[in-house]
């Protein structure tokens, strides 16, 4: 039984979040739909919409103090590789089995 999905929001990591959020919204034409609570006129994480189209963008560090600290990711470079090999895996099974449902 397969899932219904009908719809999907990435969220992309920016680090200069003005500049972001006028390449998205002045040349693309998203619209700004939510952010975070803002600190001045700046803010870490907003929501764009484009004809049913959305998308989430978030600053990809954190300022504590007047300085700015990057997080961390989370998946060590083994975690990755395995992961890879993972996903390449399933998708050379899953295509192999929609090319012979096809034929």
């Amino acid at each position: 039984m397969a899932i219904e999905i009908r719809g999907m929001a990435p969220l992309l990591q920016v680090f200069d979040m003005p500049t972001s959020i006028g390449f998205y919204r002045d040349v693309l034409g998203f619209e700004v739909d939510s952010t975070s609570k803002p600190t001045g006129e700046r803010f870490d994480w907003a929501l764009l919409k484009l004809n049913g189209v959305e998308l989430m963008l978030n600053t990809a560090y954190e300022i504590t103090r007047g300085r700015q600290f990057l997080i961390p990711l989370a998946l060590l470079p083994t975690t990755i590789r395995r992961f890879t090999l993972v996903a390449r895996t399933w998708m050379r099974r899953t295509l192999t089995c929609a090319r012979a449902a096809w034929l």
